[in-house]
C-alpha cells in the first residue's frame, strides 16, 4: 500500500507501507516463540514455550492480516528533492 497521505514533515514520501505481509507474520512468529522461550532456563521447558509461541502466532494470523493490526510493519520512504 503506497502513501496513505502521510506527511511526516521531514521531506520523506512513503512509497510502500505494509503490516500484514508474509514476512510480517513470520517475524511475529519468531518474536512470540523466542520471547516465551526466554522465560525458562530448562531446555525442555524452552522447547515447549517455543512451540506454544508458534501456536499462538498461528491462532492470531486471521486477526493480524486485517487492517493495521499486525505486530510487524514495513515502510519504504523516498526523500523529496530539496530546493536550493
Amino acid at each position: 500500500m503506497a502513501g496513505r497521505g502521510v506527511d511526516n514533515g521531514h521531506g520523506l514520501e512513503p512509497l510502500w507501507l505494509c503490516a500484514n505481509g508474509a514476512s510480517a507474520v513470520g517475524y511475529n512468529s519468531f518474536g512470540w516463540a523466542n520471547s516465551l522461550k526466554n522465560f525458562f532456563t530448562n531446555a525442555v521447558a524452552q522447547k515447549i514455550a517455543h512451540l506454544a509461541g508458534r501456536i499462538v502466532t498461528k491462532l492470531l494470523i486471521p486477526m493480524e492480516r486485517t487492517g493495521w493490526r499486525g505486530s510487524t510493519y514495513t515502510a519504504v520512504f523516498k526523500k523529496r528533492a530539496v530546493a536550493p
